[in-house]
């Protein structure tokens, strides 16, 4: 199968979809996130500043309803699609928006509370490195939040990599499973969220 995952393929689909409400974030994903983010907040009181970023933001859509709960965090936002890159940081100033792949964050080691993956490594044909990135990015404290489909809901075009749910675990943790701090088999069984301290 070829790899229809271009820049030029998602600015085109994130285009279509502006104002459609096609790609909205579904409630219980973005509660699982705005847990963790106060949860965060929670264990690690004295810092000067909360960030986040979200690897594959799109349009944006996930920054803007953070935000709006929880606007003392600094958000940024890193995507392949300059189009798309570019329509975010007009409408959303106030956020760090980069075009920048996965597989080679080019962000500053030790920075980040929390990374935010949503429905993305299986779109990845290197989702390892990718991993590796985004637990560079993370502060000695902080934490991957991950979401991928499971093999049920895996039947896109768009999907390079097929997830079960502990293939989905081990990716984030190489086997070790005392890294994670929360994991939830999402929408019937066909998506998986989970959470993995860095260390």
């Amino acid at each position: 199968m070829s790899n229809i995952n271009s820049p030029e393929y998602w600015d085109q689909v994130y285009e279509s979809e502006r104002g459609t409400g096609k790609r909205r974030i579904d409630s219980e994903r973005l509660q699982y996130v705005i847990y963790e983010m106060i949860n965060h907040q929670s264990n690690n009181p004295h810092e000067d500043a909360y960030r986040l970023l979200d690897v594959g933001c799109g349009n944006g859509e996930m920054l803007r309803l953070l935000h709006a709960n929880l606007p003392e965090w600094k958000f940024y936002g890193i995507d392949i699609t300059p189009k798309t890159i570019a329509w975010a940081r007009a409408i959303d100033p106030q956020f760090d928006y980069r075009v920048m792949p996965a597989v080679d964050i080019t962000l500053s080691t030790d920075f980040f509370d929390i990374v935010f993956c949503g429905e993305t490594l299986e779109h990845l044909e290197g989702p390892e490195a990718a991993v590796f990135q985004m637990m560079r990015v993370l502060k000695p404290n902080g934490v991957l939040i991950c979401s991928v489909p499971n093999e049920r809901n895996n039947r896109s075009p768009e999907h390079i990599n097929e997830f079960t749910v502990f293939d989905a675990l081990k990716l984030t943790t190489g086997g070790d499973m005392t890294k994670l701090i929360n994991v939830n088999v999402k929408c019937g069984g066909i998506s998986t969220i989970w959470t993995t301290k860095k260390g």
